[in-house]
C-alpha cells in the first residue's frame, strides 16, 4: 500500500487537502458577525494553497492571497464612479484580466478576474466587510494548507525514479532498433525523447523543493541524492542517443564498420537495462569499435565519441 500511495503522490495530496478543508470550515465555525455568512472561503483557501510541498504550497498561498486582494481592490475602486452595474462588470474583468498576467502572480492569476468580480456582484451592499471576509478567510484557509503541509511534507522521489526508468528503456530501445537497422540496411528515423527527458527533469526539480523545509527530507537525503544522479545520467545519455541516432541517419557509415557499431549499441543498451552487470561488456564494446573506426570516418568517430560519453555518464 505504501508503494502504491509512493507511486501516486496524488492521493496523498487528496487526502492533506480533504484534511486541510475540514479544519479550515471548523476554525471559520466561532467566528461570528459578517465574516459568518461566508465560511465557505475558508476550505476553498484551503483548496486553493494545498500542493505537493512545503515551499510550493507556501507560494501558491501568497499568490492566491494576493491575486484576491488584488480583485477585491480593484471593485471596491469602481464602485465610487458611479457607473452602471454592466459598465463595472466589464472594467474590472477586463482590467482584472490584465492584472492577472503579472509574473508575480504566477498561475494563480486568474484570481484576480473572479474575486473581482465576486467582489463588486455579491458585496456591492458591504464591500469593505464582503472584501475582508473573502481576502481574510481565503487567506486562514490557506494558512491551514501550509501547516497540514508541514506537519505531512511529502517528497515526491518515487515519480521520479519511474520517470528515469521509463526514459532510460526508451534510450536503451532505441539503441537496440538502430543496431538492427545497421545490419539489416533500413535504419529507423530518430524518436525525439525531449518530452520525457522535460519530464524528468520537472520531477527531479520536484524533489529538490519538496526538500526545502521538510523535517522528513534529511531521512531520505541518501535515496534522494542518488536519485539526482542517476536522473542526471539518464539525461545525458539521451543526449548521447539522439546525437547517435541523428548521426547514424545523416552520416555515411562505412558497411565494414556496421557490425562493431551495432554492437557497440547494444552492449550500451545492455548496460542501461543490467547496470553493472553489463558495465565491462559495454567498455570493451566501445573499445573495439573505437580500434575499428579510421580518422577519415566522421560520422563513425562521432557516434563512437557519443557511446563512450553514455558509458561514462552511466559509470
Amino acid at each position: 500500500m505504501r508503494t502504491l500511495l509512493w507511486r501516486h503522490p496524488r492521493w496523498i495530496l487528496s487526502a492533506k487537502t480533504a484534511v486541510a478543508a475540514a479544519l479550515a470550515w471548523l476554525l471559520v465555525q466561532p467566528l461570528g458577525g459578517f465574516i459568518h455568512q461566508y465560511p465557505y472561503y475558508a476550505p476553498l483557501g484551503a483548496v486553493v494553497g494545498m500542493s505537493t510541498t512545503v515551499v510550493s504550497s507556501l507560494r501558491a498561498s501568497w499568490q492566491a492571497a494576493a491575486a484576491v486582494s488584488l480583485g477585491c481592490l480593484l471593485a471596491v475602486g469602481v464602485q465610487p464612479l458611479g457607473f452602471p452595474i454592466l459598465v463595472d462588470i466589464a472594467l474590472v474583468v477586463g482590467v482584472g484580466t490584465l492584472l492577472a498576467a503579472s509574473p508575480p502572480l504566477g498561475a494563480m492569476g486568474g484570481w484576480v478576474p473572479t474575486a473581482a468580480l465576486f467582489a463588486l456582484v455579491l458585496g456591492h451592499e458591504h464591500p469593505v466587510g464582503y472584501v475582508a471576509a473573502y481576502g481574510g478567510l481565503l487567506a486562514l484557509g490557506a494558512l491551514v494548507s501550509v501547516a497540514v503541509n508541514a506537519v505531512f511534507p511529502q517528497l515526491p522521489i518515487t515519480p521520479a525514479a519511474v520517470a528515469a526508468d521509463q526514459l532510460r528503456e526508451e534510450v536503451a530501445g532505441q539503441l537496440v532498433e538502430l543496431a538492427e537497422g545497421l545490419r539489416e540496411g533500413d535504419i529507423p528515423a530518430a524518436r525525439a525523447l525531449r518530452h520525457q527527458t522535460r519530464r524528468v527533469d520537472e520531477l527531479i526539480s520536484a524533489v529538490h523543493e519538496g526538500q526545502r523545509a521538510n523535517w522528513r527530507s534529511r531521512r531520505w537525503a541518501e535515496t534522494a541524492d542518488r536519485q539526482f544522479r542517476l536522473a542526471d545520467a539518464v539525461i545525458r545519455l539521451s543526449d548521447c542517443v539522439q546525437e547517435v541516432a541523428e548521426l547514424v541517419n545523416v552520416g555515411t557509415i562505412d558497411d565494414r564498420l556496421r557490425d562493431d557499431l551495432a554492437a557497440a549499441m547494444v552492449a550500451v543498451a545492455e548496460l542501461l537495462r543490467d547496470g553493472e552487470d553489463a558495465e565491462a561488456r559495454a567498455e570493451s564494446a566501445v573499445r573495439r569499435l573505437r580500434a575499428a573506426v579510421a580518422t577519415d570516418h566522421l560520422a563513425a568517430a562521432a557516434v563512437t565519441a557519443n557511446l563512450q560519453r553514455a558509458v561514462d555518464a552511466w559509470r
